[in-house]
């Protein structure tokens, strides 16, 4: 392959970045803001400079590690190129989980941060990368800094070398043992030995970066593993992994025997920085969310009070309101922005007010265990811990949990917004709340609605719940599609004025 260069594009300045990176369908074609070599070449370098940026100081230090997809090595070899060119050092960790390359920049005070080459729960044909100073996401201001850093060394002519300085690149081959035992010993420290012991798992790894870490993080802590999704030749969350149940609730019903048997199925997304599960009761597979996960963490122990997202369930902040600490004052709940980034930082304003708030989650799953863990979420750390919570703690089954814990009903919908501005806070608009307030009369009087832009699409997103047995879907699907319309035409009339 020849040198990368970044050719001049003087009209096309705009954000590369989403809430989670960058990312999209790959090509090896030459274009800049592709998701290609040329651009990963590209934001390696300007990964280096924001971090010089932003009181990084002396040899800067990147840890690059990536999930298995197809060119993932092509596009984690021109992201070193990029950090070298800027005049920074590589560790290479290889395949690897997103959190476990995030630790080795978190642990070692010589790594200044971490790139990761994965397209996390996206289709096979797409690939993306993750940026974090030291182990802390980049909040999406600092993401288009790096995609101006980008365009303006593009309308420069900036060529980076398409060769690695060997001497400027450390192969990290124990990252993934390193990673394994450090899951194990925090388990063991928490529940013992081996608080998994005889008890049986189906662990599903999107056949993605967790296929040689996940299953043996389980048996290490005593567990009968079965392993799926874990296809070194298959497609990366092709009908497995989080985002993906079906494929495993499929499995689990052509093995009923398994199904019974065992205590769940977790399942990661392709980096295994997300972690969910299935379980099975009274003959009906049952999902479990990062609204449960929450839950348990909110409990075990009682925490002074937990974050989630706005897409946490109202069932699940109702029980953990619910929560008693030791001294009987209640457990507290905090709704923030969608997107882990956002479920740190609110943690972190919370511990700088004084209150020890160091856990949340997202109901996609990103779980995060700040204090003694990681600031973003950890799929394989968080369902090992959820998985000794019910084996030793509950003494109950994945399905037995979830029975016992119903969430209410929700329905979600999507509108194009055809270049249409969003402003964030649409749901927050007199006009619109108003409309959220008849509709939640007619159904009831409780409930819930969030609308609000997509961070990643050209679309508006609706989301409304009401309590169990309220309403029909049918009915909810029809009112969040009225207050959907409602907010687009609210935000043209905002456009027009």
């Amino acid at each position: 392959m020849t040198d990368l260069e970044l050719l001049p594009q003087q009209a096309l300045q705009r954000n590369l970045f989403g809430t989670d990176g960058i990312r999209g369908e790959a090509t090896l074609e030459p274009g800049n803001g592709l998701i290609n070599p040329q651009t990963f070449a590209g934001l390696g370098y300007a990964f280096v400079e924001e971090l010089k940026e932003n009181g990084h100081t002396g040899d800067i230090r990147v840890v690059v590690g990536r999930d298995p997809r197809r060119h993932s090595d092509i596009f984690a070899k021109a992201t070193m190129c990029g950090v070298i060119a800027a005049g920074g050092y590589v560790i290479d960790a290889d395949i690897l989980p997103t959190p476990g390359v995030q630790r080795i920049a978190q642990q070692e005070r010589d790594v200044d941060g971490a790139i990761i080459i994965t397209a996390s729960h996206n289709p096979p044909k797409d690939l993306g990368g993750k940026y974090t100073d030291k182990a802390f996401k980049l909040s999406e201001e600092r993401g288009l800094d790096m995609s101006n850093r980008l365009w303006q060394h593009a309308d420069n002519g900036l060529v980076i070398p398409n060769t690695l300085d060997l001497s400027r690149v450390e192969k990290r081959l124990d990252a993934r043992e390193t990673y394994i035992s450090e899951i194990v010993e925090k388990i063991q420290s928490i529940f013992g030995l081996n608080p998994l012991e005889g008890k049986l798992f189906v662990v599903d790894c999107a056949n993605g970066a967790a296929m040689n870490i996940s299953p043996e993080v389980f048996e290490q802590l005593g567990a009968e593993v079965i392993r799926f999704g874990h296809d070194p030749k298959g497609d990366i969350n092709d009908n497995c992994g989080s985002e993906h149940l079906g494929g495993l609730k499929a499995f689990l019903a052509r093995n009923p025997k398994i199904a019974g048997r065992m205590i769940g199925a977790i399942a990661h997304d392709g980096d295994a920085d997300r972690g969910n599960g299935v379980g099975y009761d009274d003959g009906e597979f049952l999902e479990i969310t990062g609204n449960n996960i929450l839950e348990a963490m909110a409990e075990y122990p009682k925490q002074p009070g937990v974050a989630g997202t706005i897409y946490i369930n109202t069932a699940t902040e109702r029980r953990i309101r619910a929560m008693k600490q030791e001294d009987g004052t209640p457990v507290g709940f905090k709704y923030c922005k969608n997107g882990d980034t956002q479920v740190t930082r609110t943690l972190l304003d919370e511990q700088a007010l004084g209150r020890l708030w160091t856990r949340g989650a997202e109901r996609t799953a990103h779980s995060m265990f700040t204090d003694d863990w990681l600031t973003s979420g950890d799929g394989t750390f968080s369902m090992a811990w959820y998985a000794c919570w019910a084996v030793t703690v509950k003494k109950a089954t994945f399905g037995e949990i979830a029975r016992a814990a119903p969430m209410w009903p929700t329905e979600e919908i999507t509108i194009p917004t055809k270049g249409l501005p969003i402003p964030e806070d649409i749901g927050e608009h007199p006009e619109v709340l108003a409309a959220i307030e008849k509709e939640l009369q007619e159904l009831g009087g409780d409930g819930r609605v969030v609308l609000r832009p997509s961070g990643t699409e050209p679309k508006m997103r609706g989301m409304m719940e009401v309590p169990i047995g309220a309403t029909s879907r049918d009915k909810m699907v029809q009112s969040i599609q009225r207050l959907g319309e409602r907010a687009m035409t609210v935000a043209a009339e905002l456009v027009a004025a």
